[in-house]
């Protein structure tokens, strides 16, 4: 044979092994019907490498583009639409699903049409096309919509692995972990932890899975498709800790070790396994917390130290004493060679809300979170935004002693890296980026007329109040006092400060964070719930003392697009009369409670690296 052509499905990696050195050329040829069969094309001649189905035939367009609809940048996982005189009419006497899979070609206009493939593909940087799977393998994970043909793609890419099948398994009610399915070219699986350095260089860290399990061959069904109904329930040994596993030494770190295993229903774990890693998140963290005083009733560690300590190594130091020396600072990531991105808590004063965020920024990116004094509870918390300032910036400098800095924060968090940037300016150090997420300058509201803020604090109090009863509907009985006795809290506070409309809105600005943050972690514990307490109070009362001093360098605002009716006259928030090199506003399509979660934390993370990005190139030229 000379010449063949493969279409219809995915071409299987072994027969274009045997075909290419058989034949003079072998064509890769992709399509579905409803555009008369074929659409893109390809020669193969490596099978070693990713078979790609090329680029569209004459008379046909091609289209990678996201979920709006918009073209999406080379090496970026889209829907492929396809375009031109080979589109079908339409589905026969289907005119709801013509109406769906047939659409308007926006690139062309008039009455071009397109087809929505249903594949997700992406471009290399040469044109090509490479397809990832359906669309309709996309699943959600912790909040995140994860492509499982993208980690496919991405597992795909490393020699030994011939191929690869990924799914989100809830084999367990309420236990969703990413398993993965893999045939290796020399039958003998790579170590796990090298598999998963790999991936974290190219996925988020969500989109890693947490077990492998290798197969002789995939199952098919009687088509030739992968028949994922059959692929077996993965093992507890199958578990991401194959290659890296150390066992624990002395009593204390193989009391952790048992517990550890138990929350995280794997047979072991080693002393230098990440917590998050192995799929842990923050629900398990507290089920974790519990055990822990259970077994260390004097030590009484708090979710806060566990949080910042996700090993068996370190979180054993500090129940020996090693904790003396806690830290506000929080290394969330220290690799990379770009300058470091430093980020303020909000009011709640724990780093998690911002771990999120880190995660979702570059893996070359170093990101250091700053968490509140006395959430371990031996110290008082800040009382004013200045003093809060002051002491960040000396953990900061003893990572980066001077500038260009890179700040950040989120709400509370955002008062306190302006303060930064502002006490740093006064010593004659730069400030490169200051990032402020939907942060607001409460001072700016003393403008508003008296009637306005405090029509604004008494409807939204009672839309507050509205939203906590049917709260009370999903919460469990024995903790209703609790929440109630919380809440009213809240809101006495709400309606006292309405009493003087020149005091603004910040207490009602904090109250709404406050109210639903950390929910979870609270039920680690009465002391660490008073902790937390403690820190939202300080915040309160230290935002509604601070006024920000004029800045002469820039800032970004990131500004939650579905906010409440708040009185505020400018979109950046209160902040454009305090900033005098200019403020640039992005607005996200989240509210104040969820910015930090995904969706809408990728396209902060999204905005937030290219304007890092612009100010090193800046930098260089």
């Amino acid at each position: 044979m000379r010449l063949a052509v493969c279409g219809g499905e995915a071409m299987p990696p072994e027969l274009a092994a045997q075909l290419v050195p058989a034949l003079k050329r072998l064509w890769n040829l992709y399509g579905p019907t409803e555009t008369t069969v074929w659409s893109t094309a390809q020669v193969v001649t490596d099978a070693s490498q990713p078979l790609l189905v090329g680029r569209p035939i004459a008379n046909t367009r091609c289209y990678i583009l996201d979920g709006e609809r918009r073209p999406v940048p080379i090496g970026i996982t889209g829907e492929l639409y396809i375009a031109g005189d080979g589109l079908a009419i339409g589905y026969r006497n289907r005119p709801e699903l013509t109406a769906a899979a047939f659409v308007g070609d926006p690139f062309q206009g008039g009455a071009a049409r397109m087809y929505r493939t249903g594949d997700l593909a992406r471009y290399h940087s040469d044109g090509t096309i490479e397809c990832l799977g359906r669309i309709d393998h996309q699943v959600k994970l912790r909040g995140y919509r994860i492509e499982l043909g993208e980690i496919e793609a991405a597992l795909k890419d490393i020699p030994e692995i011939l191929e690869a099948v990924v799914m989100l398994r809830e084999d367990q009610p309420g236990d969703k972990r990413l398993v993965a399915y893999i045939v290796c070219t020399s039958g003998v699986m790579p170590e796990t932890a090298e598999m998963m350095r790999t991936l974290k260089g190219r996925l988020p860290y969500y989109m890693v899975p947490n077990f492998y399990h290798m197969l002789e061959k995939l199952p098919v069904s009687p088509t030739g498709k992968i028949d994922r109904k059959a692929l077996p329930a993965p093992e507890a040994h199958q578990a991401a800790l194959a290659g890296s596993y150390a066992a624990p030494r002395g009593p204390i770190q193989e009391i952790l070790a048992r517990i550890w295993s138990e929350v995280l229903e794997v047979p072991r774990v080693g002393i230098h396994d990440d917590y998050f890693d192995l799929g842990g998140d923050s629900l398990r963290a507290v089920r974790l917390i519990l055990k822990i005083r259970q077994a260390f009733p004097e030590s009484r560690p708090s979710l806060a130290t566990f949080l910042r300590a996700p090993t068996i190594e370190r979180f054993a130091s500090t129940l020996t004493g090693g904790d003396a020396d806690w830290s506000c600072l929080v290394p969330v990531r220290e690799s990379g060679n770009r300058p470091p991105f430093f980020c303020v808590h909000g009011a709640g004063g724990n780093w998690m809300s911002m771990r999120a965020l880190a995660m979702a920024m570059p893996n070359d990116q170093p990101f250091y979170c700053l968490q509140a004094r006395g959430l371990d509870g031996r110290s008082a918390p800040f009382a004013t935004v200045e003093e809060t300032a002051t002491s960040y910036l000396e953990y900061v400098r003893s990572v980066q002693p001077h500038g260009p800095y890179r700040l950040g924060g989120g709400c509370y968090g955002g008062l306190v890296a302006f303060e930064m940037a502002c006490q740093l300016h006064a010593v004659g150090e730069d400030v490169d980026v200051l990032a402020l997420i939907d942060a607001t300058n409460h001072a700016y509201s003393q403008q508003i007329p008296r009637s306005r803020v405090l029509y604004f604090k008494l409807s939204f109090l009672w839309r507050r109040t509205i939203h906590h009863l049917r709260q009370l509907e999903t919460t469990a009985p024995s903790e209703r006092h609790r929440y109630l006795w919380q809440r009213f809290k809240i809101g006495w506070r709400v309606i006292t400060d309405a009493k003087d409309a020149f005091r603004g809105i910040s207490a009602l600005g904090y109250a709404t964070e406050m109210e639903d943050e950390m929910r979870v972690s609270k039920s680690a514990g009465d002391d660490f719930e008073a902790n937390l307490d403690r820190i939202r109070e300080a915040s309160l009362a230290a935002s509604r003392k601070f006024v920000p001093k004029p800045y002469d360098g820039q800032a970004t605002v990131f500004r939650a697009k579905q906010r409440p009716d708040e009185p505020y006259l400018d979109a950046s928030l209160g902040w454009a009369p305090v900033v005098f090199g200019g403020v640039t506003t992005h607005e996200i399509d989240a509210d104040h409670n969820n910015i930090f979660e995904a969706p809408a934390v990728n396209s902060v993370a999204e905005l937030l690296d290219a304007e890092l990005y612009s100010r090193e190139v800046a930098g260089r030229d």
